[in-house]
C-alpha cells in the first residue's frame, strides 16, 4: 500500500520486479561520531530469501529525519546520495550485510548535520524477497547499525613507571 507506513514492523523486506518494489530506512544519530573515527559500517543482518537468485543491493544516504508518516508517496520528497552498491547471493543468508560509510558520515557530521538516514534498494535481479530484522525485532543482535572504529588511547604501564622486581 503506497501510504501505509511500515515503520514498526520487525522484518524489513527488500525486493524489485514483478510489480512490486519495497525499500528500507534506517536514520542514525550522529551525536557520538567523533571527528577522530577511523571507520564507520553500517550493518544489517540478511536473515532470509523467499527463492534462489543474486541481487545487487544500493545504499544511499541523506540527513533527512523521518517520522512514522514515511510512505512510498512521500519517500522521494527529499533526494538520496548513493554511497554504494553490494551483491548479495542466498549463500549470505544468515549473515551481516555491511557497507563503509565512513565519509558519506563524516561529510554530513562536517555539515552539522545531527541524524543520517540510509535507504537499502535492490537495484538488480531483485525477484527475490530479501529480509532483514528492523530495530523493532526481538533480537537486539540483529538490529541494523553503525558499527564505530576508534583508534583507543594506550593503556597500560611502561616500564618506568612500573614495579621493579630485581
Amino acid at each position: 500500500n503506497k501510504s501505509t507506513s511500515y515503520i514498526n514492523d520487525e522484518i524489513i523486506q527488500l525486493k524489485t520486479g514483478d510489480g512490486w518494489t519495497r525499500q528500507a530506512y534506517f536514520s542514525f544519530d550522529l551525536s557520538k561520531i567523533k571527528d577522530t573515527d577511523e571507520r564507520i559500517v553500517f550493518r544489517s543482518y540478511f536473515n532470509a530469501v523467499n527463492i534462489a537468485g543474486e541481487q545487487v543491493l544500493q545504499l544511499e544516504g541523506n540527513t533527512a529525519t523521518y517520522d512514522n508518516k514515511l510512505n512510498w508517496n512521500n519517500k522521494d520528497n527529499i533526494p538520496f546520495t548513493i554511497i554504494g552498491t553490494n551483491e548479495m547471493s542466498n549463500s549470505e543468508v544468515e549473515s551481516y550485510i555491511c557497507w563503509d560509510v565512513t565519509d558519506f558520515v563524516k561529510e554530513q557530521k562536517e555539515a552539522e548535520a545531527t541524524v543520517v538516514t540510509l535507504r537499502m534498494s535492490v537495484v538488480e535481479g531483485g525477484g527475490p524477497l530479501c529480509s532483514f530484522p528492523s530495530t523493532e525485532s526481538a533480537e537486539l543482535k540483529y538490529y541494523p547499525s553503525l558499527l564505530i572504529v576508534r583508534e583507543k588511547e594506550p593503556t597500560g604501564m611502561n616500564a618506568e613507571e612500573g614495579n621493579d622486581f630485581n
